[in-house]
């Protein structure tokens, strides 16, 4: 269980009963990232009164970090990232999607490097802006996930698409 979600669910189910579970599961997560801002908030000013902190090198030479969460919510956070990386992030959709992102990715990068010509000329001939490897890495980064999945098609597709 995640205290951060049963805590502010529970505030929710006494506040408003019979919520509909879509608007309440978008309260919930609104409400966390709330307290969580809020906390790390104070804490940080806190830590800026108690170590007297007026210059970056004060940042750099206090002994602790000083930009952080007060120690209750260190607590609630870590057991709300360890569920989140359990439940979500190691879900077996999620790596897939991640996968194939990744040779999506991968493949429009390699297949422009070995055939600038399917790039626009301004990617082409713009030397001023960094190596090509860079110059094809900003241009792909610059895609969206449609349109590099469309590109993909496109470039790796027995189709006789675009």
């Amino acid at each position: 269980s995640v205290a951060l979600w049963e805590e502010n669910e529970k505030k929710f189910d006494q506040q408003y009963k019979g919520m509909d579970f879509k608007l309440k599961k978008y309260q919930v997560v609104r409400s966390i990232i709330n307290e969580l801002i809020s906390d790390f908030r104070q804490a940080t000013l806190e830590n800026l009164k108690k170590y007297e902190v007026q210059t970056v090198d004060d940042v750099r030479c206090a002994p602790i970090r000083i930009a952080t969460f007060g120690k209750e919510f260190t607590e609630k956070n870590k057991q709300l990232k360890q569920f989140l990386h359990k439940n979500m992030y190691s879900h077996r959709k999620v790596l897939r999607m991640e996968f194939k992102a990744e040779l999506t990715l991968e493949g429009i990068f390699n297949a422009y490097l070995k055939m600038p010509a399917l790039l626009p000329e301004s990617v082409q001939e713009n030397s001023q802006r960094g190596s090509f490897e860079r110059r094809v890495c900003d241009y792909v980064s610059g895609m969206t996930d449609r349109y590099a999945i469309n590109e993909y098609k496109n470039l790796y597709s027995a189709d006789e698409g675009n």
